[in-house]
């Protein structure tokens, strides 16, 4: 047993660093050992589901589940694994599970009512994300996907205080960023759109979205060489960006 809880303990700092295959050897090792252990199975789903290994994961997850269901966090990430697998109604089914389990677990509202927005029923959304932020007033991401709610409402100024309240709690919440920037866009409000772009790429410099909003901006202004500048580095960084060649610069999304 105690020769378990060190290798366990050896295991998580291999995880943090970074060696996952390392980690993961030796917490099969345990698993095997330990088959009641629900903390170690839901460890192997996590290395799982972030090799995008979502079946694996899936397994994992319910192991995990079924040794000790008293954890929402299980359920909200077999809630995700089950999303990317495009298993909505299952995935719905365990977001809800989770709240069951702690009704005051804020990450299952807010991976809720993301996916309820996406589904297209906003106002669940909406009502699913206030429970998030009333349960946790700084949880950043739910101030994020509130403003997309609002947006897709067609509040686009609540939609903004919301993104603006998201960069206040997290100077560098590049996702916060780029959504305003996108709304801006879509107001036609070009400069403060410039503004929010170039502060998400002051945190992240390799973020081939931003590059690619700035220099659609720039070549809608006519400012050509810096344009095919930006353009070129999110080629560079990614070049499964969807770009095509208009003389001596190309555009995104042709």
């Amino acid at each position: 047993m105690e020769d378990d809880v060190e290798l366990y303990r050896l295991a998580g700092q291999y995880h943090k660093q970074g060696d996952i295959d390392r980690a993961e050897a030796i917490y099969l090792e345990i698993a095997e050992r330990r088959p009641d252990h629900p903390q170690i199975k839901h460890r192997l789903a996590m290395i799982a589901y972030n090799r995008k290994d979502l079946d694996r994961a899936v397994e994992w997850f319910r192991a995990a589940i079924a040794t000790h269901g008293g954890y929402p966090s299980f359920y909200n990430n077999l809630a995700n694994a089950l999303r990317d697998l495009n298993r909505l109604e299952e995935a719905e089914t365990t977001y809800r599970q989770a709240i069951r389990v702690d009704p005051n677990y804020a990450v299952a509202y807010f991976n809720l009512a993301a996916l309820r927005r996406h589904q297209g029923d906003v106002k669940q959304a909406l009502k699913l994300c206030r429970q998030s932020l009333q349960l946790d007033p700084n949880f950043v991401d739910a101030h994020i996907e509130l403003g997309h709610i609002y947006v897709a409402l067609g509040q686009p100024d609540e939609g903004i205080a919301c993104f603006q309240r998201a960069v206040q709690r997290q100077p560098d919440a590049v996702e916060a960023y780029l959504a305003l920037g996108q709304t801006h866009i879509n107001r036609k409000r070009i400069n403060e759109a410039l503004l929010a772009f170039q502060k998400a790429l002051r945190i992240k410099p390799d973020h081939a979205t931003e590059l690619i909003n700035i220099g659609g901006i720039l070549l809608e202004r006519g400012q050509v060489q810096d344009a095919e500048r930006y353009l070129r580095r999110a080629e560079k960084i990614d070049p499964t960006i969807p770009c095509c060649y208009t003389t001596s610069v190309f555009v995104p999304g042709c």
